[in-house]
């Protein structure tokens, strides 16, 4: 019965409710109403007698030449037939982005989704959409082809409609995947020249990989010269032919594709049963019988039907063929439930090699051209219920169904067939093509012959069309012109002005009359238009390149309006830019303005007369003009304005609309009896500065529509253009702007609006559409393009010169440069006045924010009154610049200056200062001691203040006597409000005298500005040593600003103002100086030139000394001024003089600075030269102390870790340094050169050897303070000493003396030393006297440490050592560690690994068994570089997974004869847990490029890879980890199995810690596609889930383990074990019977057996026992059961030798021929003498010999082989 359902999958195992509902599906039976009333039913019977007349007249129509409806099998294909998993062949007909149309026999149509092609297509789809990739490579365009043949399933057949009628219209969906397709064919059974689907999923070296839709089998097509090869692309989709015959071990079948030249073979019905067949098979089938609609043939034993349509041509007839006629035919379709196959004896179908000869005749264009077309036909005869004819002009045969036979209506079709004629010549209209059946449609209806079009395609553009209205929405209106064919209105073209309520204005069913925009054939597209001015217009329409010509007038619709223009659309596909020059006459040259003020003068939609300028049809661009001849300009005609009107007039106006972000409009505030003049305001004119601009149109004036507001009047055009500037509105309160560029004067200073920038310069919006340009030469600027978008900004507000006036173009010629101001305006230019405006804005803003908004920032201001001031907390999380960003705890965001003593992720408190409105952030500072005070007396000053941060504009500074916030401009006027390069840099905690300066106190808003002012004078060249007076400008902490008697600029550098500076006096600059102070300096040099237009203004160089500074030599004693604190090194910066600087080492200050500019005595001690410059090396301490044995030495050389030697001059020669360990500190510490006396990193050791080259460069140019403790002139050697004890002769630090001589030391002391020689059981370590005395420790008692010393130490380190003896004749000590220092050793150790241990470490696969604390805390510190150390280590220092020598022994082979192997595998593996953990913390400290070398070394070691692996999830970098798993799967040889499931199980367990379940599916699939799946899923469940504690993953992986394998015995022995080791022992009994149902009889003793060991290792022993002896009773004979049962008796029994003496004697009594009985015999005796005395050995014996008589005689031979071999053992 298996086997029938194997061979028969389509129909052999249909249930009886199947087959009713098929007989319900063929034989529609109307429904009884048995619940309604008998009055009911006699209301109804006229009703139903009249219906039943109207169906059985339907039924006339349709019961012609054998398509009766009762006969289901023998007829044509229609929709109804084609139901769900129906296989059919199809040619592709249309091909659109998203589906294939397929055209299939007898006239039907299916679709095919975008998902239901291949899966091969599906992922590449997904990629793309996941890439955002804009390769067309994978378009359907480029995989399939207009006429290709296809082998399709039906998959859905959904009504198109809701109403569900049997003559609904349907929507057959379709599907060509392979493995839908190809689901029921049996890939062991395939036959030489089948042909299958398939699609091409990878691209091999000699061919290409098909997936033919099975999973287990892939088809090969080998690379041929006949093979177009740039078509086989991966999701390329073709028929292809089998080469040979399959086997069942094949998984590579290999394929050819279908030759054109060859003539395929048809196959017989002996090789394939009906479940192998496929559509577009070639079969040799008889004839069986002649209908009078086809020929019933079969195929063997599997019936068949050919129609009418589908003989080789309609001129043959049922005559031309008798009963048992053997012909071939391709199968069109197999309906897997009534079995019937559809053949086909047409010529192109036949072959399945070339395209219909219709598509071979014409190409696609024609064939679009030809539907619609009238022709003339002649009737060839009747088929069915349709019409037969020829269409000589197109040598094409076609058909004409009796829908489109006449317009009249009819009773009888029979009648009307009759009246056409064979031969008859008609006209007709062809309405399709059918390339399935190679076959054009035709219609002989008269309506459609004259109608004006059919199809998309006869419909041309421009055409005026009829039609009514069937929909209506929000885009549009849906327009039906005929039955099949639809338009659509956009809501831009339903009106001339577009009606937006469309609902309302368009009733249903009105009839309009539209003209054609835009037809789309293939899309089925028609866009009408419903405009008058469209419809009626006389104006030449244009819908092709062709038609275009310079200087042609046509018309078009506005579509979009951009900064650059307007886009028109034309006709068709044409579209049209009217570029902004083009449009009228417009106001400024500003991007966004322009954009604003087309919006006010057309609107989308709106109907415009255009001229043709210029076109290029390659490049598909039309550029138009609006300056059509005949019409006036757009723009041209002035807005209306009162008589008083003029520029720059100061209004009261109010807002009335604002929709737009760019704009909005008012309404001037006149006299009760004007009307109201409008205004609009565009963005640029809402504020002075562009930060503030957006945040005035979106808060303020959007939502304050009735508050009046100050403005002026800017421009007059077609509309009028105010500004509400406050700079601006104040400069015409006190001048006047030029109403014209008539009025404007050279010379002249107006104020403007940047409105585009540019590399050569600026263009300004001046009053009145003045147009204005600032050439690059012009602008006040040292850089390039760069510099000017920094420093000005489009909106900006700006004051110009203007230097120019040229009358042809009607523009300035203007300057930014600095400008001297008189008069009135000169304070509109001053930096605190615009600041004080710029802050007026801000808080403002802030206050609107405060009482409109609705967030949490609004919510903050309104709870926090005073939030300037506020203590808060931040958490950094970046850095941007000299800047930290962050978030303060309710979520807002901050930023704070960047500090150096804080990093990323730390929490800090401080005090908000400032709000940024731009990037809507709060200012915070950490430097304030108390909080801000708010109260502020108008007629307070300050005397001094410190910078806290810089801002863009201005700098915040908190003064230091009153803690007042106060506001410095950063800028020198309005024009440089935004510039980088000329601003006045601050520094943080800069120091600044204020005591000379009047603040200005905003009483309003409660803020200080500090104001400032900069004068320009003439400028003088004067000579170097020149020596003139200067006047002080500003004190700095390093330098003076001077200002020259020319105005130009100097400085005097501190290095430069004294000849003998006091140092134990120190007074600061602004101590010594004040500013205005007048003093006589020398010129000595200029800094930089700056470039003026007439004039080279340098920055002088001055100095009050009255000589030069000499050179300096080492050696040196000289004075120098502190500059700064190295932020890596802590060293000190020192400036020696004007252009040079020196650096003193963190071990040479002597005494702490803080203050810039603080001088103190150095003393040269080496001079660097390198690529940053020149500097000296310095110290601060005196060297004439040279006399007290302190000397100066350089980094020469490292000797070993515990020597370094030095480079020492001393008395003019050289000296070899040599210094010790115990001589450099006071306090004993670890690798003390490294820690303490040149403060870098520690070194790695490798095996405790150190690589001194990686280290050199630490120590490079390092220069030490040291104390001469011995010299040795013979050797040129000096013993050094760096102990303060010995500098400083400071004591108070000293814990470690200093050991001179042995007699120091006494038994029981207790010392500290440096290891110098070390191995696993010994250290030598150095006490003191360089390396004269040293200790010896032979033996560590402690367990822990004893045998693995070079774990937890090394060379370099301290250690604490108790004094056991003394040799004094050797200067040797012994010694022992003392007990703390141990415990303290092991218990760090300890701490610092036990978040990388793994925590498997305490239980095993087979139980939870404990281990010793000790073993636990094992761990090994240094790295080990041999292969024997190369050892598997824990994934993921959580992942609860363990890797040990040998992966394989976690899962133990369940083959042997005995579970017992198992748990020696186990034990073996605790054995060596510890010994796997040592060596995985030996790889702790490996670097990436040791792991990089080893991989490279041993590319196949799985483990090696592991560890890999583990180093960077130590680190968190978890997708470096991925990678590397995917790397290592790549590098692994394929053989080598074992290592790669290693490696997936490794990566499961990576992805199930750190990864999705999505991801886990995704690697489990790959690994089960490269592995063993039954290892994989047994790997999975076990070493992943399991050990995780993931109990119902282990338990699902198990359940799709046994389901997947189940034939596999090991399968269901994997899934008892663990669920006897979960201690779900019922359950594990349900699933030993489940596996008897699948599993072989010969397996089910072993099953047994096993799992009777299961028992009694886990279970009941009772139990187990039961087990055993059911098992025995059944196989008496089987020995290898009772050696079993006895091993088991023996380990787990509670009285196990009584027990295992009576089973060896029940075995002894059974007869059991003597060959099987010898291992029994040998296993009692063996039993005997391990466990029983000589008594019981002899009762052995006397037993067996008993065994051995009562055997025939036969076996004597046998016999006295046991005698002989076994009773003398």
């Amino acid at each position: 019965m298996s086997n029938e359902i194997d061979y028969f999958p389509r129909g052999s195992s249909t249930t009886k409710n199947e087959i009713k509902s098929e007989k319900s599906r063929i034989n529609h039976v109307d429904r009884d109403d048995l619940f309604i009333g008998t009055s009911s039913k006699r209301k109804r019977s006229n009703y139903d007698s009249q219906k039943l007349k109207q169906e059985q007249k339907k039924y006339k129509k349709k019961s012609i030449d054998g398509e009766d409806r009762h006969e289901t099998l023998y007829r044509r294909l229609h929709k109804q037939n084609l139901t769900d998993g129906v296989l059919i062949c199809g040619c592709i007909e249309k091909i659109s982005p998203y589906e294939l149309r397929i055209s299939l026999p007898h006239q039907n149509i299916g679709y095919i989704p975008l998902t239901m092609i291949s899966d091969e297509y599906t992922e590449l789809i997904q990629e793309k959409m996941s890439s955002m990739s804009t390769n067309n490579e994978d378009d359907l365009d480029n995989l399939f082809h207009i006429g290709q043949y296809v082998i399709c399933r039906v998959i859905q057949s959904e009504l198109i409609n809701d109403n569900e009628k049997l003559n609904q219209q349907k929507r057959l969906h379709l599907s060509i995947n392979p493995k839908d397709v190809c689901d029921q064919i049996a890939p062991d059974n395939l036959v030489k020249g089948m042909i299958l689907p398939g699609v091409v999923s990878s691209i091999a070296d000699h061919g290409f990989i098909i997936n033919i839709g099975f999973t287990q089998r892939r088809g090969f097509l080998p690379k041929d010269k006949h093979l177009n090869i740039e078509q086989l692309k991966v999701g390329f989709h073709g028929l292809f032919q089998i080469k040979e015959s399959s086997t069942t071990n094949s998984r590579i079948i290999p394929l050819k594709m279908i030759d054109n030249k060859k003539k395929r073979s048809a196959l017989s019905s002996a090789k394939l049963p009906f479940h192998m067949l496929l559509p577009g098979l070639k079969c040799k089938v008889t004839v069986n019988k002649t209908r009078i609609n086809g020929l019933e043939v079969s195929f063997g034993e599997i019936k068949g039907f050919i129609h009418l349509q589908d003989f080789e041509t309609f001129k043959n007839s049922i005559d031309d063929f008798s009963s048992e006629q053997e012909l071939e035919a391709t199968i069109l379709s197999i309906d897997p439930i009534t079995k019937l196959i559809h053949y086909s004896m047409q010529t192109h179908l036949l072959s399945l090699n070339s395209p219909p000869s219709i598509l071979e005749n014409n190409n696609e264009p024609s064939l679009s051209s030809m539907v619609g077309s009238i022709q003339t036909c002649i009737v060839i005869r009747n088929i069915g219920s349709s019409l037969a004819v020829r269409i000589p002009s197109l040598n094409q045969y076609g058909i004409v169904s009796s829908n489109n036979l006449t317009d009249e209506n009819y009773d009888d079709i029979q009648q009307i067939l009759n009246s056409f004629k064979s031969g008859q010549k008609l006209q007709c209209r062809i309405i399709g093509i059918s390339l399935s059946s190679n076959l054009t449609i035709c219609s002989l209806k008269k309506s459609i012959i004259e109608a004006p079009f059919i199809t998309y395609s006869n419909i041309q553009i421009g055409s005026l069309v009829k039609g009514s209205i069937n929909h209506v929405n929000d885009h549009g209106l849906i327009i039906n012109l005929t039955k099949y064919i639809n338009g659509f209105v956009p809501i831009i073209h339903n009106a001339d002005i577009p009606i937006k309520e469309t609902l309302n204005k368009f009733p249903l069913k009105k009839k309009i009359q539209c003209r054609v925009l835009q037809v789309d054939p293939s899309r089925q597209r028609l866009i009408l238009t419903m405009k008058k001015s469209l419809i009626n217009t006389k104006l030449p329409i244009i819908y092709s390149y062709n038609d275009l010509q310079i200087n042609l007038i046509t018309i078009g619709v506005i579509i979009s309006i951009q900064d650059y223009g307007l886009l028109v659309k034309l006709f068709g596909d044409l579209c049209g830019l009217v570029p902004k020059n083009e449009i009228g006459q417009l106001q400024t040259l500003s991007s966004t303005n322009i954009k604003s003020q087309l919006q006010q003068m057309f609107y989308i939609g709106q109907t415009v007369s255009c001229k043709v300028m210029n076109f290029d049809e390659e490049q598909k661009k039309i550029t138009l003009s609006l300056k059509v001849p005949g019409k006036m300009t757009f723009g041209s005609k002035l807005a209306l304005v009162p008589a008083d009107f003029s520029i720059g007039k100061i209004i009261q106006w109010t807002v009335t609309e604002c929709e737009s972000d760019e704009y909005l409009i008012g309404n001037v505030i006149t006299e009760r009896r004007r009307k109201p003049i409008t205004v609009t305001l565009t963005r640029y004119h809402t504020s002075d500065f562009v930060e503030h601009q957006s945040l005035l149109m979106r808060l303020d004036l959007s939502s304050k529509n009735d508050q009046q507001r100050d403005g002026i009047y800017w421009s007059h055009l077609s509309y009028i253009n105010i500004s509400m500037k406050k700079i601006l509105i104040e400069f015409c309160r006190r001048s006047i702007l030029p109403q014209k560029f008539d009025d404007c004067i050279v010379g002249s200073i107006i104020p403007g609006v940047v409105q585009n920038i540019f590399e050569y310069g600026l263009f300004i919006d001046l009053p009145n559409t003045i147009i204005a340009f600032a050439p690059h030469k012009h602008l006040d600027l040292h850089g390039t393009l760069e510099s000017i978008e920094k420093k000005y900004r489009i909106g900006q507000t700006v004051f110009v010169r203007i230097l120019q006036l040229d009358e042809e173009k009607h523009r300035c010629i203007v300057s930014l440069k600095s400008i001297m101001y008189d008069g009135e305006i000169a304070e509109l230019n001053q930096p605190d006045y615009v600041l004080k405006c710029y802050l007026n804005e801000k808080y403002q803003l802030i206050e609107d924010m405060k009482q409109n908004g609705t967030g949490p920032l609004s919510k903050f201001f309104q709870e926090t009154k005073k939030w300037i001031g506020f203590k808060c907390r931040c958490l950094i999380e970046k850095r941007l610049d000299d800047w930290f960003i962050g978030r303060l705890e309710n979520g807002l965001p901050a930023s704070l200056p960047y500090d150096a003593h804080y990093s990323i992720g730390d929490s800090i408190e401080g005090y908000i200062i400032d709000f940024n409105l731009p990037a809507q952030q709060f200012i915070i500072t950490i430097d304030l001691k108390k909080p801000i005070k708010h109260s502020i007396n108008s007629s307070q000053t300050f005397t001094q203040c410190t910078i806290l941060c810089q801002l863009s504009s201005y700098a915040l500074a908190i003064t230091q006597d009153s803690n007042h916030l106060i506001h410095l401009p950063t800028f020198s006027d309005l024009n440089s409000f935004y510039s980088i390069s000329s601003t006045i840099s601050y520094k943080h905690k800069q120091q600044i005298n204020i005591s000379t300066i009047i603040p200005y106190i905003s009483e309003e808003f409660n803020y200080i500005i500090i104001p400032f002012q900069e004068k320009k004078s003439s400028i003088k060249t004067y000579q170097s040593n020149e020596i003139i007076s200067v006047t002080i400008i500003d004190v700095l902490s390093k330098q003076l600003n001077m200002k020259l008697p020319d105005g130009s600029r100097g400085r005097i550098h501190i290095t430069e103002l004294f000849d003998n500076p006091s140092v134990d006096k120190f007074q600061t600059l602004n101590e010594l100086y004040h500013k205005n102070q007048s003093l006589n300096a020398r010129i000595i040099g200029t800094r930089n030139i700056e470039q003026d237009s007439k004039h080279q203004r340098p920055v002088y160089e001055l100095s009050l000394r009255e000589k030069s500074p000499k050179q300096y030599e080492i050696g040196d004693r000289i004075i120098g001024f502190f500059d700064k604190i190295d932020e890596k090194t802590k060293g000190y910066w020192f400036y020696l003089s004007l252009h040079l600087r020196g650096y003193v080492p963190p071990e040479f200050i002597s005494k702490e600075l803080t203050t810039i500019g603080q001088c103190s005595y150095l003393t040269i001690m080496n001079k660097i030269i390198n690529d940053k410059g020149e500097h000296y090396t310095l110290t601060m301490f005196d060297n004439n102390q040279s006399e007290s044995n302190i000397i100066y030495a350089q980094f020469k050389e490292i000797k070993s870790i515990n020597e370094f030697h030095f480079n020492i001059t001393k008395d003019n020669e050289n000296y070899e340094g040599i210094l010790i360990s115990t001589d450099v500190s006071d306090v004993f510490e670890n690798f003390i050169f490294w820690n303490y006396l040149m403060n870098v990193k520690s070194p790695l050791l490798v095996n405790g050897q150190l690589n001194i080259k990686k280290e050199l460069w630490k120590f490079r140019n390092k220069t030490i303070r040291a104390y001469i403790k011995e010299e040795n002139k013979d050797k040129k050697q000096i013993i050094l000493s760096t102990r303060k004890s010995k500098l400083d002769k400071n004591h108070l630090d000293l814990i470690d003396e200093e050991i001179e001589n042995i007699e120091q030391i006494s038994i029981g002391d207790i010392l500290h030393g440096y290891i110098d020689i070390l191995t696993n059981r010994q250290i030598t370590i150095l006490l003191g006297s360089g390396r004269t005395i040293i200790g010896h420790i032979e033996k560590v008692h402690n367990r822990t440490l004893n045998g693995h010393l070079r774990e937890y130490l090394d060379i370099g380190m301290v250690v604490e050592a108790i004094v056991l003896n003394v040799d004094k004749e050797n200067n040797k000590c012994q010694m022992k560690l003392t007990d703390q220092f141990i415990e303290q050793i092991v218990s760090k150790r300890s701490k610092r690994n036990r978040l990388s241990r793994t925590n498997s470490l305490n239980g095993s696969i087979a139980g939870g068994d404990d281990h010793d604390d000790n073993d636990q805390e094992l761990n090994v510190k240094r790295l080990k570089t041999d292969d024997e150390s190369i050892k598997p280590i824990a994934l993921g220092n959580d992942l609860k997974f363990d890797w040990n020598e040998d992966l394989s022994t976690l899962r133990p082979s369940i083959d042997n004869n005995d579970v017992e192997q198992m748990d020696e595998s186990i034990s073996s593996l605790r054995k060596t847990k510890h010994e796997s953990h040592i060596s995985s913390s030996n790889n702790h400290q490996r670097t990436q490029e040791e792991y990089e070398e080893l991989v490279k070394q041993a590319p196949n070691d799985s483990h090696l890879w592991i560890e890999y692996m583990q180093f960077y999830i130590d680190q968190a970098e978890i997708d470096r980890a991925r990678t590397l798993a995917e790397r290592a799967l790549a590098s692994i040889f394929y053989r080598e199995e074992r290592d790669k499931l290693n490696l997936w199980i490794a990566y499961l367990a990576l992805e199930n810690r750190y990864g999705t379940p999505e991801k886990v599916n995704i690697i489990l699939t790959r690994a089960l596609g490269n592995c063993d799946g039954i290892k994989v899923y047994q790997r999975l469940a076990c070493d992943v889930y399991e050990k995780n504690e993931q109990f119902e993953d282990a338990n699902a992986t198990f359940v799709l383990l046994i389901k997947k394998f189940n034939k596999d015995k090991q399968a269901w022995l994997e899934y008892i074990m663990y669920l006897f080791r979960r201690h779900q022992t019922e359950q594990a009994k349900a699933i030993l019977d489940k596996s008897f149902s699948s599993l072989p009889s010969t397996d089910h003793v072993d099953m047994i057996s096993k799992f009777g060991q299961l028992e009694f290792k886990y279970g009941d022993k009772e139990r187990a026992k039961t087990v055993y002896e059911k098992l025995l009773a059944s196989y008496p004979k089987r020995t290898d059961l009772w050696s079993i049962y006895i091993d088991m008796l023996i380990k787990y029994d509670t009285d196990p030798l009584v027990t295992a003496r009576s089973i060896f004697d029940r075995v002894l009594s059974l007869n059991i021929p003597p060959k099987k009985m010898k291992f029994l015999i040998k296993r009692y005796l063996q039993f005997e003498k391990q466990y029983g005395t000589t008594a019981d050995i002899n009762r052995a014996k006397e037993r067996i010999t008993q065994y051995v008589n009562t055997n025939d005689d036969d076996d004597n031979k046998t016999n006295s082989n046991i005698e002989q071999d076994e009773l003398d053992f």
